[in-house]
């Protein structure tokens, strides 16, 4: 009686390791596909913008889209949209934009530190660094773009956003 109780007790916690092993498994492969599908965007976004740079002239589809696309009938509301996204040239909007995007960054740090305060977890504390670094990124971009260019901004900028994205990644 004694072997076959053991041997249920041997099941059990050997079934109560895979749960574990395998929860560990699935994300360590999920967090994987996170990370290749953001390569595999960072790498698209570097080919068409290299593409776009660097070709001499309009593409040969260009002409004939174009032209299709000025004799389509929009819905009235994409003609607004598009008068709005216009208005972007003026500084004033820009302004109120850039006011909007520097408040929900501010709100994102802030719902990280709050979840790691509250929850005190690895992932929370990942979360919280990465958006720590994101707002930085964020401010040394603001200053070298409206305050003055300086020297290191490029790495400073490009250090600390792809740290913050690899952290914000790291945590789930």
């Amino acid at each position: 009686m004694d072997s076959s109780t053991s041997l249920q007790n041997a099941h059990k916690r050997s079934s109560a390791g895979e749960t574990g092993h395998v929860q560990e498994r699935k994300s360590r492969i999920w967090r994987g596909v996170a990370i290749a599908l953001w390569v595999i965007g960072l790498v698209t976004l570097i080919t068409a913008s290299v593409l776009t740079r660097n070709h001499p002239g309009p593409w040969p589809i260009e002409v004939t889209f174009s032209q299709a696309v000025q004799h389509v009938h929009y819905w009235p509301w994409v003609v607004a949209v598009l008068d709005f996204v216009g208005t972007f040239n003026n500084p004033t909007p820009t302004g109120v934009v850039l006011g909007i995007i520097c408040a929900v960054i501010l709100l994102m740090g802030w719902t990280a530190a709050s979840r790691w305060l509250l929850t005190g977890q690895e992932g929370s504390r990942l979360a919280f660094l990465g958006a720590v670094l994101f707002i930085a990124s964020d401010s040394v971009l603001a200053i070298d773009k409206f305050k003055g260019h300086f020297r290191s901004a490029q790495l400073l900028i490009l250090s600390t956003y792809f740290t913050a994205q690899w952290l914000i990644a790291l945590s789930t």
